[in-house]
């Protein structure tokens, strides 16, 4: 093996240095001449990517450092055609290159899945592309409520379609996803309710409920738990809320007296089996 000295060391890093940093002054260079009113379809020769291999050789293991170069050059080239002709051929590319170099790039995840639906206008198309970056942050980033929770709303709201069938199909999925994020930490007290409305409006009343339970006897959101009570009251009588409150104490008093240190929902999977499926009459 041949063994560098380490001013060829230095040498070799201050070239890669200077190769990653002119790759990302070029799209600073095209936004400049582009506020000069140079037609924007010129700015395409500027962009040149090089293969991922050949990038993290050139970063010599500073990959994070790399993607933080490129995500730079992704908003300028973003903003430069946002403000222009609409025309990102290269987004894609720039986008999929950074999280091949850093595929725990978290924040660039939730950039590239609003940029690539809103940029240009929204359609099946483009929130189809969102959908599978944000299907991806999902994969990385199993506890992380907001991906989850956008991914629904594209799911549900934004996707349309001639076929009753398939819309079905998106709109059970999206009411999913809302309901995992509603259960993650860090989620909005007010998206369980949503979660709940949604299931019940494609018809999912058993799904609504158990939702609705499991999230009573998890919360410690006081206004959280006295809506979610009320709301099963509405659905069978005070005798179903009652039954619920008497299972919830005995679910907390077994959870602090075996595994305090593990959240509520955990222990409910691998505790002493105090399942939160509680017997539901409301059910019958």
């Amino acid at each position: 093996m041949v063994r560098l000295s380490n001013g060829s060391t230095r040498a070799i890093a201050a070239s890669a240095f200077v190769a990653l940093l002119a790759l990302h002054l070029n799209v600073g260079q095209a936004a400049q001449r582009a506020t000069d009113n140079e037609p924007i379809f010129q700015l395409e020769e500027a962009i040149y990517l090089p293969p991922v291999p050949v990038l993290k050789t050139l970063a010599l293991g500073r990959h994070t450092f790399a993607a933080d170069l490129l995500w730079m050059r992704a908003l300028s080239y973003f903003a430069v055609h946002f403000q222009g002709d609409k025309d990102y051929r290269w987004l894609n590319p720039l986008i999929e290159t950074i999280l091949d170099l850093d595929p725990d790039y978290r924040k660039v995840y939730h950039w590239a899945a609003v940029v690539v639906m809103y940029g240009r206008g929204i359609d099946n198309s483009s929130v189809l592309a969102s959908n599978r970056i944000l299907e991806s942050a999902v994969d990385r980033f199993p506890d992380d409520w907001m991906f989850h929770f956008i991914l629904g709303c594209n799911l549900t709201f934004e996707l349309r379609s001639e076929d009753p069938e398939q819309l079905a199909r998106w709109r059970r999925r999206g009411a999913e996803q809302i309901r995992v994020a509603s259960t993650l930490e860090g989620a909005p007290s007010w998206l369980p309710i949503t979660a709940v409305s949604l299931h019940s409006k494609l018809g999912q009343q058993e799904l609504a409920i158990r939702h609705m339970e499991e999230v009573y006897l998890h919360t410690d959101n006081d206004e959280l738990k006295a809506q979610l009570a009320n709301m099963i009251a509405a659905r069978k009588g005070d005798h179903a809320r009652a039954k619920l409150q008497e299972y919830r104490q005995r679910f907390q008093a077994s959870w602090r007296r075996s595994f305090p240190y593990l959240p509520p929902d955990l222990f409910s999977m691998v505790g002493d089996r105090m399942t939160p499926r509680v017997e539901a009459p409301w059910l019958d």
